[in-house]
């Protein structure tokens, strides 16, 4: 073949793939091939303005607001009588009941008559005893004293023989005292309900046995359990709404939580609590309940639920500022569905949290707003 034809084709291809090259490389914004001059070096094309807008992630964002959310906490309690509400009547001899003039169940005023008893024989013996033991001192001091006058004993004779007495005497004022008052007749030491009648009429009741119980009418009151975790909202003061799960034709009531008992359970870990008075005529001692609190968490920051990243990190926010998304850790305070309070360094009321498009972000990622702030 001809040298000069083939330097001629040689030529003819390299300025096809040239121009081929050249087309592609000006479609992909790389060089401007139509305006540059025959023969000079291509210069790179002008950056586009708006392509940091377009590598830019969008997002949507919302406004940060300070303030606290209003949080519940249910709980299980029982319809219970109050510390202190029920009074037992004992006594400290045998005794045998004579009548008894109430039964379990029945209202009672202060000072009405629960019972009529007398001491049994035992006791009665024992008394007896007892009051010879002192006649029989107080002669040996007579004896002891006619022989200190005749010179036929000494003072220490009289002196032990008085010792003898007084504890006879104390003895005896001991049996005495745990009788039964004059007549055998025990009143209501207050007004309520008979929860306990005690024996028949005929039985013996030994000595320190309950004889029985009344409770005030009046002290009835809600025993519940409030968690460790807890105690820091609810305490006393705290509003709460009791509704019986099993009895609902008794409504809800709203109360007030009166105190907590200073232990706490090993077991359950829970501080019991107990509520102001409730009326006992519909809510009967052992009912079951649930107790409702409701409290006002910490200040915070309160930004939607969607704003809240979690990562292995730990949980966190991104605020957008100068077109960036800045990572802030979080620390949750309280949340519904919708909104969580949170508090976070370096965040403050009316900042721009990302509540669309940050679980995909990074910190220091250049972000793009849609949508309303």
């Amino acid at each position: 073949m001809n040298r000069g034809l083939v330097v001629t084709i040689v030529a003819v291809v390299a300025t096809g793939l040239g121009l081929v090259g050249g087309i592609l490389a000006e479609r992909e914004g790389l060089v401007p091939w139509r305006t540059r001059a025959p023969g000079r070096v291509a210069e790179p094309a002008p950056a586009n303005p708006d392509n940091a807008s377009e590598q830019a992630r969008p997002v949507r964002v919302a406004r940060t607001v300070a303030g606290h959310l209003q949080q519940t906490a249910e709980l299980l309690g029982s319809v219970e009588r109050m510390p202190g509400a029920t009074e037992t009547q004992t006594l400290a001899c045998d005794v045998r009941i004579v009548q008894a003039f109430a039964v379990a169940g029945q209202q009672v005023d202060l000072g009405a008559p629960m019972l009529h008893v007398e001491p049994t024989r035992g006791v009665l013996s024992q008394i007896d005893e007892a009051q010879a033991g002192v006649d029989a001192a107080e002669a040996a001091l007579g004896a002891a004293n006619a022989r200190l006058e005749a010179r036929l004993g000494t003072r220490t004779d009289v002196v032990q023989a008085e010792q003898q007495l007084r504890t006879a005497r104390v003895h005896l004022d001991s049996l005495r005292r745990a009788l039964p008052a004059e007549g055998g007749l025990i009143a209501a030491p207050r007004g309520g309900v008979v929860l306990s009648a005690g024996s028949p009429a005929g039985s013996v009741v030994p000595a320190g046995e309950v004889l029985f119980e009344v409770a005030g009418r009046d002290d009835v009151a809600v025993r519940f359990g409030v968690p460790l975790d807890a105690v820091e909202h609810v305490y006393p003061g705290t509003s709460v709404r009791v509704s019986a799960p099993m009895a609902a034709s008794l409504g809800e009531v709203e109360l007030t939580l009166d105190r907590l008992e200073p232990a706490v359970d090993p077991d359950s870990r829970v501080v019991t609590g107990w509520t102001t008075r409730i009326g006992p005529d519909s809510w009967l001692p052992g009912t079951p309940v649930r107790v409702v609190a409701t409290f006002a968490s910490r200040d915070g920051m309160l930004v939607p639920r969607g704003a809240l990243v979690l990562g292995d990190e730990g949980a966190g926010v991104f605020v957008v500022r100068g077109g960036v998304a800045k990572r802030l850790d979080a620390t949750l305070l309280a949340g519904n569905s919708e909104t969580v309070c949170i508090e976070a360094a370096g965040l403050a009321p009316g900042d721009s949290v990302v509540t669309q498009g940050g679980p995909e972000l990074e910190d220091g990622v250049a972000v793009r707003v849609e949508g309303g702030r």
